[in-house]
């Protein structure tokens, strides 16, 4: 969801010495530095990018929504089918310590 929401920023100014403009394309921009130094991959969706970018704006204020309430959790992995051995915020939230790894018997 990064280049919608990049989309969503772009159309209300957020990049100072961009101009503000809907996005015409998404698309990823590989830069290796070998032999083809650039290569420019445009995105391709089952739904139009207006409405893809109506969809981001609508799923990120929701977002905001729900983690303004106190009550909220905050998961380190959030999706377990897609459970990652290191999870960006797993030391954070002691994955490894409440999962019995690194810890001894007497502090489980």
């Amino acid at each position: 969801p990064q280049l919608p929401l990049e989309a969503v920023m772009a159309a209300d100014g957020a990049f100072r010495g961009v101009p503000t403009e809907a996005a015409a394309e998404l698309m990823y921009v590989q830069l290796s530095g070998g032999r083809e130094p650039g290569i420019a991959k445009p995105l391709g969706f089952k739904i139009g990018l207006d409405e893809l970018i109506d969809n981001t704006l609508t799923g990120i204020n929701r977002l905001i929504t729900q983690y303004a309430n106190p009550e909220q959790a905050y998961l380190s992995q959030p999706r377990p089918q897609f459970e990652n051995k290191f999870g960006d915020y797993d030391h954070l939230a002691r994955v490894a310590e409440w999962r019995g790894a690194g810890a001894s018997e007497d502090e489980a």
